[in-house]
Formats: structure tokens, C-alpha cells, sequence
């Protein structure tokens, strides 16, 4: 969705977990540019883990990333675009590629999700590795061949419906980030607590006992958390102050 200014109360939340010792992560499907605008009056002090964990950032450095093969990539942007009522997203660590059949499509990643976009005339002209290739169909992607498509390329890849309209497709995940994340500062699952609400969260439920879903999440992923919460940010707060 369109980029807000954080909320007062997160601000305030990620300070005083700051003071407290505790780390504050943001994994997201977005990409790292749009995360890094939404929390840049904190970004010191956060943990980014962007493109559905396939990369993380901190204070500037990238401690982590996976890669989805060149050949692989190239085969799986070509099954997508073979699909005339599908478009396709790549990305960089610092930059979506996109080349749009439809003003619409263009229109919802500048205006509405303000990506960082770099337009290409083919998919062959990317240069840097790949961390995400993503299908959209303006519809609900999974009566759309959203099945077919991960049948065929999920074997050794990460893939997931995410928002009813995408399907993403990574070498990592959230969980293997998020894994790497906790061994690389030396914080145990007991220390960690995961906050999730969609289908691309469902890893980050398996790096500790301490997780939790948002109750409006679909069933699915409900069922895959050990609690549910309708207030993320009092539930946090709550677990500070035990």
C-alpha cells in the first residue's frame, strides 16, 4: 500500500526496545527501498530482511542474501510471461526490473506501491543477480495458474501466494533469514518472538515457540502460528515489560 509515516506509537515502540537491549526486524515482501523510506527515522536501529528474507540489511551492510540461479531465473521469467494475462517483477537488492503490458500494472508500482523501478526492454538485460521473481495477475492469482506455476519451479525454490495477486518466487525465505539473523547476533529461539499475517510469514513461525498471527489472518496461517493477537505493538510491549 501506499507509504505512510510510521505511527508515533511503532516509532516509539522500536526506541524502547532499543534501550531494553532488544533487536527490532522488519521482514517483508516489499523491497529494501521501500522499507528503508518507511522506517528512516529509525533505520539504525532495525534489522531489514526484505524480497521475503532473500537478503538482509543492517546499518548499511548486507549480511546475508540468496540468489535464484541465472539459467533457473530466466526459465521461470519465461513460463510467466508465456501467459499473456500475467505480468512479471525482478528483483535487485536495490531496484524492481519491469518491462508492463498494462498502464494499470505500471500505475500500482509507481503510484500506489512507490517502488523503485527500473524499466527494461527485456528481462535479458538484467545485469545483477536475481533475489526475487515475482508473477501479478489484476485478479485472484490462485484461480489464475498460481498451482501450475509453483508445481513447476518450486522444487529447490522458495514460492508463495502472497496478497491473492502474487506469486513469489526466492532461493531463501523469511525463516531462513530470520534463522541467519538470530545465529548471526547469538540470540536463542527463546529470545525471539515473530509477528506474521500472510502466507510469505508462515517461515518466521518456525524459528521459535514465541510466534504469533494477526486474528484477521486466513485460516491457513492462523493455524501455523502458536498464538494470535489483534494489537502486534501492545503484544511486543507486553512481552517487555514481563
Amino acid at each position: 500500500s501506499k507509504e505512510l509515516p510510521l505511527s508515533k506509537e511503532l516509532l516509539g515502540l522500536i526506541e524502547d526496545l532499543e534501550r531494553a537491549g532488544v533487536m527490532f526486524a522488519v521482514a517483508s515482501g516489499r523491497q529494501f527501498q521501500n522499507l528503508y523510506r518507511l522506517f528512516y527515522p529509525v533505520r539504525d536501529k532495525v534489522v531489514f530482511i526484505p524480497e521475503n528474507g532473500s537478503w538482509v540489511s543492517y546499518r548499511g551492510s548486507c549480511l546475508y542474501e540468496s540468489v535464484i540461479p541465472g539459467k533457473r531465473a530466466r526459465a521461470i521469467i519465461a513460463d510467466i510471461l508465456s501467459d499473456e494475462s500475467k505480468e512479471v517483477l525482478v528483483s535487485g537488492k536495490y531496484t524492481y526490473y519491469m518491462n508492463p503490458r498494462t498502464e494499470s500494472f505500471m500505475n500500482r508500482m509507481l503510484r500506489y506501491i512507490r517502488a523503485t523501478v527500473t524499466f527494461v526492454n527485456s528481462f535479458d538485460d538484467i545485469a545483477e543477480p536475481v533475489i526475487k521473481i515475482s508473477a501479478y495477475y489484476d485478479g485472484d492469482i490462485s484461480e489464475r495458474g498460481a498451482g501450475g506455476l509453483i508445481e513447476r519451479w518450486s522444487d529447490g525454490l522458495y514460492a508463495v501466494i502472497s496478497a491473492k495477486k502474487w506469486v513469489d518466487f526466492t532461493a531463501g525465505n523469511k525463516g531462513v533469514a530470520a534463522r541467519f539473523v538470530m545465529e548471526h547476533f547469538g540470540i536463542a529461539p527463546d529470545e525471539t518472538a515473530v509477528f506474521g499475517d500472510d502466507n510469505n510469514d508462515v517461515p518466521l513461525f518456525g524459528v521459535t515457540r514465541n510466534s504469533w498471527c494477526l486474528a484477521r489472518s486466513e485460516e491457513a496461517v492462523r493455524v501455523k502460528a502458536a498464538y494470535t493477537t489483534t494489537d502486534t505493538i501492545n503484544e511486543i510491549r507486553n512481552l517487555i515489560l514481563r
